[in-house]
This record gives structure tokens, sequence and C-alpha cells, in this order.
């Protein structure tokens, strides 16, 4: 069986006992309370960590999920199955993500989108400014690994279609995992 702990880390655990707690006395009543099960030791994320750091850590330390503190206020938790969907979104659903973002703040028409393995790449004429502006919009999408930014080829037209890429001059930024990217 493959857990969900084995595909964000991409290989098995040497040993699934390491984390296990230690049994309980023979005879020992079960606990009654939640207080004598629960972890105290709880590692926590802000809303604006950063997911790959948040993914390595509970790689590292085990840990299935981490409660988001939004100062004293609890905000939400991340699990592995969170991490997992972000991870699992198929292309064609992120570059419908990127490009409604991208209508959204009013910079979609101009953009040829396409993305592959979650690396999305934006073509189209714009200055530096909109293309810094573009990129950053981008990397918002949940599933985006990666946003290259490159000049239009001599043969795409107006809008989105997807043009083969003859010239590239690009400037790439290679992001981590989440909605946190920079």
């Amino acid at each position: 069986m493959v857990s969900e702990m084995d595909l964000l880390r991409g290989a098995f655990e040497a040993d699934p006992r390491a984390f296990a707690r230690p049994p309980a006395a023979p005879g020992a009543p079960p606990p009654r309370r939640v207080e004598e099960i629960m972890t105290t030791e709880v590692r926590t994320a802000r809303p604006a960590s950063d997911a790959a750091a948040l993914a390595e850590m509970m790689i590292t330390t085990g840990i299935k999920s981490v409660p988001v503190l939004d100062g004293p206020v609890l905000a939400g938790i991340v699990s592995r199955r969170d991490l997992l969907a972000v991870l699992a979104r198929d292309d064609a659903r992120v570059r419908d993500d990127v490009i409604a973002v991208l209508d959204e703040q009013g910079a979609g028409g101009r953009w040829a989108v396409t993305v592959h393995d979650g690396s999305v790449e934006l073509r189209g004429e714009a200055d530096e400014a909109a293309r810094a502006v573009a990129d950053v919009l981008a990397r918002t999408v949940p599933g985006v690994s990666r946003v290259t930014v490159l000049e239009p080829t001599p043969d795409q037209g107006e809008g989105r279609k997807d043009a083969p890429h003859s010239r590239r001059r690009a400037r790439i930024w290679p992001t981590g995992v989440g909605h946190d990217r920079r």
C-alpha cells in the first residue's frame, strides 16, 4: 500500500513504527479525554508560510496535519491530503485557472498559456511591468510549479492560441508548492 507520505516524499519510510506512540501499560484503562491522547508538541504554520517548507517539515517529522494560526486565531489546518490535492491537479485545470486569474485582473487576452507538468508558459506581447504582473498572478494558482514568460512567436496570432515555439527569450522563476510562492 502507498500512503500519502510516500507520494509526497517519493520514497518509502524505512520504518513506519518510527513515529508510533508507546503502548499503554497492561491493564491500564483506555483514555477517556482528549488531553490524554493529544500531541502536545505541536508545529504550526501561518497563512503566508511557504508551502514547500511546510511540506518538507511534514515529511521529515512524520506529521500528518498542521494547524494554521493567524495571530492567536486558528485559521485552518493543512493536511498531507491538502498538499497532494495541489500537486495532483491536471494541466488542463491549471491552465484554465491561470487564464481565469489573468482575466480577473485584466491581463488575460494578451497571453497564450500552455502548461506541462505544472510548468506554465506565458507567451505574449507586453512591457516588463505587465510581464511581471502576469508572472506573479500565474504563481498564485495551485498546482503551478514554475512560470516562464516568453516573447510571442511570429506565427502567434492574437489571444490565447497555442503556437509552436520557435524563438525563446525567457525569464524563468522556479516556484515551490502551494499558494505562497515568493
